[in-house]
């Protein structure tokens, strides 16, 4: 019989009670600089716009997200996955 295994929530709590000495980085490269000097950082294309919320939500998102604006993008990434996975 199989140990149950851990859920996603049970394996984030043990991760938060984690202290930095306890993470095992032997089998990890060390980097510096000059490793990372030619990494390329591919970011997708963005559009400016304006949008028009109602105060509420606009409220809220700033409230609850510090980087509201990547939330609304987060937030409607999810969606436009959501509704494509249901067109199918």
């Amino acid at each position: 019989m199989s140990a149950k295994r851990p859920t996603r929530e049970e394996q984030l709590q043990r991760l938060r009670e984690m202290k930095d000495e306890d993470i095992d980085y032997s089998d990890i490269p060390a980097t510096d600089v000059a490793f990372w000097a030619d990494a390329v950082v591919i970011r997708p294309d963005k559009r400016s716009i304006t949008m028009r919320l109602d105060e509420d939500v606009y409220e809220w998102l700033k409230v609850t997200y510090p980087h509201y604006q990547t939330a609304i993008n987060s937030i409607l990434r999810q969606y436009k996955k959501h509704q494509e996975k249901q067109a199918t």
